[in-house]
């Protein structure tokens, strides 16, 4: 957009209320809508003052609104009149503002005032009338009217959230939306401004990476905050060690793959199977391996319907045969298992799902594993006794996390 003086623009009036102490006001105008696959919220970073008294921060959630993109890096700005600063826009490559914001600060650059504008399209001469609003937050985050702007570190371009009457408007730059100056293969999330390291429940893991000891553990990618880790697969603290094959398969890639049918759930190689004999109904026995696992504890299974969901981790899961048969499977501390059934079972039925070992808790290095976890029923007419146990593939030791 272009400042001009021609009969075919749009004049902006901003209004500054009686008693604010604005001096000079910015406009920050966008003619293009967001593109990224997430259009919801730009978190902006942490407020530069601490809390008081100081404490650790939680990391900023982000607040719902729309996002545009800013139209130009050059700051316009007017100076006060009066009561008035004055703006005037001529159309040039754009026929549309689809938003803009207008903040308003004193002489030591505080921002005191701010107004969010709606569409402006080009339609001949006009003659907008804004007034600021007195800011009453510093952070776009419930309070209102808030606003806050943030740049990168030479200054080159701004970030802008503003929060009035309930309406939430982001304007940034496309190319580095969140302005943390993170491009490319730097950038862990275009929407959050230096992600912190991602924090490492079990759920939020994301790759897979070897150890300096070749052993495959989960991990997670998003750590702008310290520039040698930026893109690369960081080991989870406590370490979710995982088969060797799916570093074979997915080493570098994402989640999706870490999950998919050839590495994780892949029933052949290091798993293990529980073998229920019978097809009467009630409960199934589950003694413990003939090879004791002493340092086993605290078994969980995902949902069978969903085992890529590591959220979904629990001692007591469900799953229906498609005859409406309902399996219980139910985990015991000392890493043995029950099956309960609500009916018969087809002969070579099979639950497929991802079992979690706690298999040295006073290890963080070698803490849990997760394998593959098969139920198999075999009919066995008449008899409702059970063998379920651990089956080890050679030299793959579940009490190990050993390549």
């Amino acid at each position: 957009m272009l400042f001009a003086a021609c009969d075919d623009g749009v004049y902006i009036e901003v209004r500054v209320p009686a008693g604010m102490t604005a001096s000079s006001v910015d406009l920050y105008l966008a003619t293009s809508e967001c593109s990224l696959d997430d259009c919801s919220a730009i978190v902006p970073p942490e407020p530069p003052e601490p809390p008081e008294p100081p404490e650790p921060r939680e990391p900023r959630e982000p607040v719902q609104g729309d996002v545009f993109y800013v139209d130009n890096n050059a700051l316009f700005s007017s100076e006060v009149d009066g009561d008035t600063a004055w703006f005037y826009l001529t159309p040039g490559s754009s026929v549309e503002i689809k938003s803009a914001i207008a903040v308003g600060h004193d002489s030591d650059g505080t921002n005191v005032g701010v107004v969010i504008l709606d569409r402006i399209e080009f339609v001949g001469a006009q003659h907008l009338r804004v007034e600021l609003r007195p800011v009453r937050a510093k952070t776009v985050a419930g309070a209102q009217p808030a606003v806050e702007v943030w740049r990168s570190e030479d200054d080159r371009y701004r970030c802008i959230a503003a929060q009035v009457d309930e309406r939430v408007v982001y304007i940034v730059p496309k190319d580095d939306p969140d302005c943390d100056e993170l491009t490319g293969g730097l950038e862990c999330d275009p929407g959050v401004h230096v992600v912190d390291p991602v924090p490492h429940e079990l759920a939020a893991l994301n790759c897979a990476t070897q150890r300096t000891d070749s052993v495959c553990v989960l991990g997670a990618t998003c750590d702008e905050k310290t520039q040698q880790n930026r893109g690369l697969c960081i080991a989870s603290d406590p370490t979710y060690c995982v088969p060797s094959r799916v570093c074979n398969e997915c080493l570098g890639s994402d989640v999706a793959c870490l999950l998919n049918a050839n590495s994780l759930t892949d029933p052949t190689g290091t798993t293990l199977k529980c073998i229920v004999s019978g097809v009467c109904n009630g409960t199934a026995g589950a003694p413990s391996s003939n090879r004791p696992l002493s340092t086993c504890s605290n078994p969980m299974i995902a949902d069978p319907s969903d085992p890529s969901d590591l959220n979904s981790f629990s001692t007591n899961v469900q799953t229906t045969t498609q005859n409406g048969t309902q399996i219980t499977i139910t985990t015991s501390p000392d890493c043995t298992f029950s099956v309960a059934t609500t009916g018969n079972i087809d002969e070579d039925f099979t639950v497929t799902s991802l079992v979690k070992l706690d298999v040295d808790p006073m290890n963080p290095s070698t803490r849990f594993m997760i394998l593959p976890f098969t139920v198999s029923f075999a009919a066995t007419a008449g008899s409702c006794t059970t063998l379920c146990r651990f089956f080890e593939a050679a030299d793959e030791k579940v009490t190990a996390c050993s390549p």
